[in-house]
């Protein structure tokens, strides 16, 4: 079950999600023009659903038009897509829960060189 909850009227669209607890209120045909477009990249409906409260989740923490940052990602492919979005949620996120961050763990030479095997 989703934890996003989505309530439409003529004008106004109201965002619900569960998980964070938060809620947005946002213009009908905005929300329409991201859906559309992560509708058309994405396969998965529920996913592009997601997509779309994230966008506006950001725009609401950073001060800038969903439709600024949906010009910025318009020309990318799935994989392209998911990442742009990890990187703008970790920019609003606190550094022990950033998503899609894995780093090689390289280890200290000169410890490594000292085990026997």
């Amino acid at each position: 079950m989703a934890s996003i909850n989505v309530q439409r009227s003529s004008t106004t669209t109201k965002i619900l999600d569960q998980f964070y607890n938060t809620e947005f209120s946002i213009p009908t045909n905005e929300y329409d023009i991201v859906l559309s477009f992560f509708t058309k990249v994405l396969e998965d409906n529920e996913a592009a659903v997601s997509f779309t409260a994230n966008l506006f989740q950001i725009a609401g923490d950073t001060g800038i038009s969903a439709l600024t940052y949906l010009e910025n990602i318009k020309d990318q492919d799935e994989l392209q897509l998911s990442m742009t979005m990890s990187y703008y949620l970790n920019s609003t996120r606190s550094n022990s829960t950033l998503l899609g961050v894995g780093q090689v763990i390289t280890p200290n030479y000169y410890a490594a060189r000292n085990v026997v095997i």
